[in-house]
C-alpha cells in the first residue's frame, strides 16, 4: 500500500523540487507599502531558523495549512483593492507575486502531509515485520523438509529483487541528503537576505524609501518561510527514502535466513523438475495463443483487419495501415524469440536435473560450461535490447490529453499497449531465464573445481608419498626423512609458541605474587623461556626418534661460524645471560651510562633497550654494561640524595638561614624527613655566603629528582623572601685614586650629515 502511495507522491515531489528553483527568490524589485513588515504566519515556525522543527505533527501542518489560507485571502483583497484603486504597476506585480508564492506554500504543505502519513505507515510496517518476520514468507517454508528445489529458487528470486531494491534505496537517499543540504544553504541564503532587509529597513528614514523596503521584507520572510517548509519536505522525503531501504534491508535478512534453511535440505527431485517443465508449457502454450491471435488480426493481403477509419484519404490510410502492421509484427516477432527462450530453458532445466543428481559425465560438464557461457552472452545481450525496444513503446503512446483525440486514436494506441505488454512479458522471461543461467553455471563451476581438486589430490597422492619419505641423512642407521623434518619444524614452531605463553603466564601472573621484583621476574621470564624452548626440542628429537649425533657435524660448523664470524652476537648473548641471571641491571632501573640517564624498558638475549626522558628510546649492546662503567641509581633502592646550593649577601644572619634552609626542605612533601636533611655552611664565596642543603628523594626518572630540587628553590627562595634575607649577586666596588685632582673632558660629536629632505628633529 505504502508503496503505491509513495508512486503517486513522487510527481508531485518532483514538481515541489522544480518550482523551488522558481521561487528561491523573488523580485526584489516587487515593493509595495501594505503597513509595514508582516511577520510570519502565526502559530507555524519563525523565520529566522536555518534548520527544520524537531517533530511535525499532522495537527501542526493543519494549522499552517488554515494560517495560509488566511493569508491567501487576505492577499487576495489587497490585490483587489489595488486594482480597484489604479495603484502602481509594481503594487499589483508583487502582490501577485506574492499570492504564487503563497499558493506554491499550500503545495508544500499538503506534500508534508502525504510523506507525514507515508512515514508514519512505514515505521508500524517494519514494526510489524520486526516483531514476526515470517510474514514474508511463502506457507511451503512451514512444511517439514525436504523442500521443494522451486521454492529455493523462488526464494533466491526474492532476494534478488529485494537487493537490488536496496541498492536502488542507496542512490535515492544519496541523492535526497543532497538534496537536504541544497535546501539548507538556499535557506541559509534566503535568511541572510532577510536579515540584510531588516538593517535597511532600520536605516531607511524617508517614508517612500522605507515603504519599498518594507515590502521587500514582507516578500524576503515568505521566501524564508517557503524554505524552511521545503527544507522539511525534502527531510521527511530523506526520512521516509531510509526507512524504505530498512525494511528492504530486513526483508533481505529474512530471506537470507530462509534461502540458507531451505537450501540445507531442498535436493533437486523428478517432480520439482516436471513442475517446471508444465510451468515452462503453460508459458508458451499462452505465447502461442497471443501469436495467433495476431496472426488472425492480418489478412492474407497484409491489411489489418477491423483498422480502416473512415474520413482518411488513401495515403493517410495507407500510412497508418502500414504502421499498424510494422506494431503487430513487431509483437510476433519479440513473442517468436520468447519460445525460442523457452527452447533454451527446457534444455537448461533438464541439464541441471541431471548435474544435481550426478548423472552427468565429466565430459558433459565441461561442454555445458561453454554453452552455458553462450547462453549467458545471448541473455545479457537480449535484456539490453529488450530495455530499448520497452523505452520506444512507451514513447510511442498517445498521450491522455481529451477524450476525443483518445478515441480517434484508439486503435494504434491499443496496439501500442499490446506490444508494450508483449515487452514486458519478454523482459520478465528474460530476466528469469538469465538468473536460472547464472545460478546453474556457478553450481556447475563450483563442481567443476570440486572434481577437478579431487581428481588432482588423487593423482597427486603418490608423488607426495614418495617425497614425503625421501631420506635426507641417516645417522646410526637411522633415516632422517623430509616428512619427519617438516614435523620436527611443526612441532618446535608449536613448542616455542607454547614456551613463550607459559614463560609469560609464570613472569607476570605467578612470580608477581610472591613479591618478586618487576626486573626479577622478568629475568626469570626469558630464563623459563630459554629452558622450555631447549626441552621441547629434546623432546621433539626424542618423540621423532632422531639420534642427537644428528648435530655433530652442524654443532662443529657452527662453533667454527660463531668463532669467526659471530663474536659479538655471542659476546652480547652471554653478556644478556649473565645480566639476566647477576641482575646488575633490571627492568625499570634508572641508569646513567655514557653521561645520558635512561630507564631500563626490556633486557633481551643480545641488546637493552632504555628510554631517555626525552623520550628515546636507545638500543645498547648487552655487553656494554658489563665492560663500561655504567652507575645504577635504583639497584637496591630508589632513594637518592640530592643537593641544592644557595648563596646570600654578606651580613645575613647565618643561623636565620641555616633554620630557613632545614625548614623549607621538610615542608616540601616529595623530599624525605628520614634520613634528616643535612644544611651546610659551604664556604665564604667571592659575593657571597655559601649555603649547600642535602636531602633524600624517591624517584624511578632523573626528571623526577630535578623537578623536586625545582621545588625545593622555589621554597627557598620564598621564604628568603619573606625573612628579608638578600640571594647574593655578583658585584664589584670600584676604587679610585684621589691623591691628584682629576681631570674631567667633555668632547663635541662629530656633526653628522642628513640625506636631503631629511629635518633633524627639535
Amino acid at each position: 500500500m505504502y508503496q503505491s502511495r509513495l508512486r503517486s507522491a513522487t510527481p508531485t515531489l518532483l514538481a515541489l523540487f522544480l518550482a523551488a528553483a522558481c521561487f528561491g527568490a523573488g523580485p526584489l524589485s516587487s515593493t509595495a507599502a501594505d503597513g509595514g513588515p508582516q511577520a510570519a504566519l502565526a502559530g507555524t515556525k519563525s523565520a529566522g531558523s536555518d534548520e527544520p522543527p524537531p517533530a511535525l505533527t499532522a495537527e501542526q501542518i493543519a494549522k499552517a495549512r488554515a494560517d495560509v489560507a488566511a493569508r491567501q485571502e487576505q492577499t487576495a483583497r489587497k490585490l483587489a483593492d489595488a486594482t480597484q484603486r489604479q495603484a502602481p504597476a509594481w503594487l499589483a506585480t508583487s502582490l501577485r507575486f506574492e499570492a504564487d508564492q503563497l499558493r506554491f506554500l499550500a503545495l508544500i504543505l499538503t506534500q508534508q502531509e502525504v510523506l507525514l502519513e507515508n512515514q508514519a505507515e512505514l515505521a508500524g510496517q517494519l514494526r510489524s515485520v520486526s516483531r514476526d518476520p515470517s510474514q514474508w514468507m511463502v506457507e511451503e517454508i512451514d512444511a517439514r523438509p525436504p523442500y521443494s528445489f522451486l521454492l529455493l529458487e523462488q526464494l533466491l528470486d526474492d532476494r534478488a529483487d529485494a537487493q537490488a531494491r536496496n541498492e536502488l534505496f542507496d542512490l535515492e537517499i544519496d541523492t535526497a541528503r543532497s538534496l537536504v543540504e541544497q535546501a539548507k544553504l538556499e535557506l541559509q541564503r534566503k535568511n541572510r537576505e532577510r536579515r540584510r532587509l531588516q538593517e535597511a529597513l532600520s536605516a531607511a528614514h524617508e517614508a517612500a524609501a522605507r515603504l519599498q523596503v518594507d515590502r521587500r521584507l514582507v516578500i524576503a520572510e515568505l521566501g524564508c518561510r517557503i524554505g524552511q517548509e521545503l527544507l522539511t519536505v525534502r527531510q521527511l522525503g530523506l526520512d521516509v527514502k531510509t526507512l524504505e531501504r530498512d525494511y528492504e534491508a530486513l526483508r533481505d535478512e529474512t530471506l537470507a535466513g530462509a534461502v540458507a534453511t531451505v537450501a540445507a535440505n531442498a535436493p533437486f527431485t523428478r517432480q520439482d523438475l516436471d513442475d517446471k517443465l508444465a510451468q515452462l508449457g503453460r508459458t508458451e502454450s499462452e505465447l502461442r495463443q497471443r501469436l495467433s491471435r495476431l496472426q488472425n488480426q492480418l489478412h492474407p493481403n497484409g491489411v489489418v483487419a477491423g483498422m480502416e477509419r473512415p474520413g482518411e484519404t488513401a495515403s493517410t490510410s495507407a500510412a497508418a495501415e502500414s504502421e499498424r502492421r510494422d506494431l503487430i509484427r513487431r509483437a510476433m516477432s519479440q513473442i517468436n524469440e520468447s519460445l525460442a527462450d523457452l527452447v533454451i530453458l527446457r534444455f537448461a532445466w533438464n541439464q541441471r536435473f541431471r548435474v544435481a543428481n550426478g548423472t552427468a559425465t565429466a565430459e558433459e560438464r565441461s561442454k555445458l560450461l561453454d554453452q552455458l557461457g553462450t547462453f549467458r552472452g545471448h541473455f545479457l545481450n537480449s535484456r539490453r535490447v529488450q530495455e530499448l525496444r520497452l523505452k520506444e513503446a512507451r514513447l510511442g503512446l498517445p498521450p491522455v490529453e481529451a477524450e476525443a483525440a483518445v478515441a480517434a486514436d484508439a486503435p494504434r494506441a491499443q496496439l501500442t499497449r499490446m506490444l508494450l505488454d508483449v515487452g514486458e512479458a519478454r523482459a520478465g522471461l528474460l530476466q528469469e531465464a538469465g538468473r536460472m543461467i547464472d545460478r546453474f553455471h556457478d553450481e556447475l563451476t563450483s563442481q567443476s573445481r570440486a572434481h577437478t581438486f579431487t581428481q588432482s589430490a588423487v593423482n597427486f597422492l603418490p608423488v607426495i608419498q614418495d617425497w614425503w619419505f625421501y631420506e635426507v641423512l641417516v645417522v646410526d642407521d637411522r633415516p632422517i626423512t623430509i616428512g619427519k623434518m617438516v614435523i620436527a619444524a611443526l612441532m618446535l614452531l608449536g613448542g616455542l609458541l607454547l614456551s613463550r605463553h607459559l614463560s609469560r603466564m609464570i613472569g607476570k601472573r605467578m612470580l608477581p605474587r610472591f613479591g618478586i621484583h618487576e626486573g626479577a621476574s622478568m629475568a626469570l621470564q626469558t630464563i623459563a623461556f630459554y629452558s622450555m624452548t631447549v626441552v621441547c626440542g629434546f623432546i621433539t628429537l626424542d618423540m621423532l626418534n632422531i639420534p642427537l649425533t644428528v648435530f655433530t657435524f652442524l654443532g662443529g660448523a657452527a662453533a667454527i661460524a660463531v668463532g669467526f664470524g659471530s663474536q659479538n652476537i655471542l659476546n652480547n648473548f652471554l653478556s644478556g645471560l649473565i645480566i639476566l641471571g647477576e641482575q646488575p641491571i633490571r627492568v625499570g632501573d634508572l641508569v646513567e651510562i655514557d653521561g645520558l640517564h635512561a630507564n631500563i624498558e626490556h633486557i633481551g638475549t643480545r641488546s637493552t633497550r632504555v628510554r631517555t626522558g626525552s623520550n628515546l628510546e636507545i638500543i645498547v649492546p648487552n655487553s656494554r654494561f658489563l665492560e663500561n662503567n655504567v652507575t645504577n641509581w635504583t639497584l637496591s633502592d630508589n632513594e637518592i640524595r640530592v643537593s641544592v646550593t644557595v648563596g646570600v649577601a654578606y651580613g645575613s644572619p647565618v643561623d636565620d638561614v641555616l633554620v630557613l634552609l632545614r625548614e623549607t626542605v621538610r615542608d616540601e612533601p616529595q623530599a624525605l624527613n628520614d634520613p634528616e636533611p643535612i644544611v651546610l655552611f659551604n664556604g665564604f664565596g667571592d659575593n657571597s655566603l655559601d649555603f649547600e642543603v642535602h636531602f633524600w628523594v624517591r624517584m624511578r626518572t632523573h626528571m623526577q629528582g630535578r623537578r623536586v630540587q625545582s621545588e625545593v628553590r622555589r621554597r627557598i627562595d620564598a621564604s628568603f623572601r619573606a625573612a628579608g634575607i638578600v640571594i647574593a649577586f655578583p658585584q664589584r666596588d670600584v676604587h679610585l685614586d684621589t691623591d691628584k685632582p682629576l681631570q674631567i673632558a667633555l668632547s663635541q660629536a662629530p656633526e653628522i650629515s642628513l640625506a636631503p629632505g631629511v629635518r633633524r628633529a627639535a
